[in-house]
């Protein structure tokens, strides 16, 4: 069921030569039945039909106070009904994850599985969108230049001041509120934003972040970006890939810092790498138009965030 599984996050990888779906899922998966605070529920009597696991989200508990679990990809036999028993799954991770949250992502394309989320109680909070970025293509920056620099490098190269790094720890944690955690009444808004800033101070120390991005405009910081190494993509398959990325403009004065943040991750690399992962919500409007209109970063998938609590 792994390998048929047709919505894995590495799919969009085949259009550049890299066929690493399968292998992605079946990782995950084994993941999940190996690994500690995780477990994979089947349906099936001498074999299963269908399969849902989940674990738990170690850092997103300690700084949410409570129990953040994630489910996995809903897998399913070509002949079972996979709404049905996706249903029952989903509903089966709910009871088992124990109290607290639990966080689910479904293709938009998985019209089944999105149908049996519901179903199971979980209520939709955000829509992802994903791009890719292959520097290979060329830049096709359709931006104009608005005259900054950009500094871009590991942490430990990049010159910056403590209070740029306050200014930026301090943006994040008073803009960043179009998420799935802000989404949700029932998470605390002020640890939602707390998040993001940790994140950002983080990035600073090189423990969230292998490249940070920092935009000036006379000298003065005008935007904050960072990305990480996605490991398992480069180490066990080749694929030089960057994502977990995240992007601030410093207001009125930041004009072109986010295009300027896209722009230098996606032409640099000062880790050699070759594709850029940016995913942001739907709903960021403004981040969706600055990667829109890097000629190389394609939108390839999208998905639908859900939130259900245990108890």
């Amino acid at each position: 069921m792994a390998r048929a599984y047709p919505y894995s996050w590495g799919g969009p990888y085949r259009r550049y030569g890299y066929d690493v779906a399968a292998d992605l899922t079946e990782i995950e998966t084994e993941a999940l039945v190996s690994g500690t605070g995780s477990a994979l529920l089947t349906i099936g009597i001498s074999e299963p039909v269908a399969a849902l696991g989940w674990e738990r989200m170690a850092e997103e508990s300690a700084h949410f106070g409570i129990t953040v679990a994630r489910a996995g990809s809903l897998l399913t036999a070509p002949s079972a009904d996979r709404r049905a028993l996706g249903r029952d799954l989903f509903a089966a991770v709910r009871q088992q994850a124990g109290a607290g949250l639990i966080v689910a992502e479904v293709d938009t394309r998985d019209l089944e599985g999105l149908a049996a989320v519901v179903e199971a109680g979980f209520v939709p909070v955000d829509t992802s969108l994903t791009y890719i970025g292959d520097a290979d293509e060329g830049p096709g920056n359709l931006h104009p230049s608005h005259g900054l620099s950009v500094d871009i490098g590991s942490p430990a190269t990049v010159a910056f001041t403590d209070d740029e790094v306050a200014l930026s720890v301090e943006v994040a944690r008073a803009s960043l509120h179009l998420d799935h955690w802000h989404s949700d009444p029932r998470v605390d808004p002020e640890r939602a934003s707390e998040w993001y800033a940790t994140w950002v101070q983080r990035a600073f120390e090189g423990t969230w972040a292998d490249v940070i991005i920092l935009p000036r405009r006379d000298g003065v910081l005008v935007g904050f970006g960072c990305v990480k190494r996605w490991e398992v993509l480069e180490d066990r398959f080749g694929i030089p890939v960057v994502g977990r990325s995240l992007a601030l403009a410093f207001g009125p004065q930041a004009r072109g810092a986010g295009a300027a943040i896209t722009h230098a991750a996606n032409t640099v690399r000062p880790l050699g790498y070759r594709f850029l992962e940016a995913r942001t919500s739907v709903r960021n409007l403004n981040l969706n138009n600055v990667v829109g209109r890097q000629g190389s970063m394609k939108l390839v998938r999208s998905a639908q965030v859900f939130h259900a609590w245990a108890d």
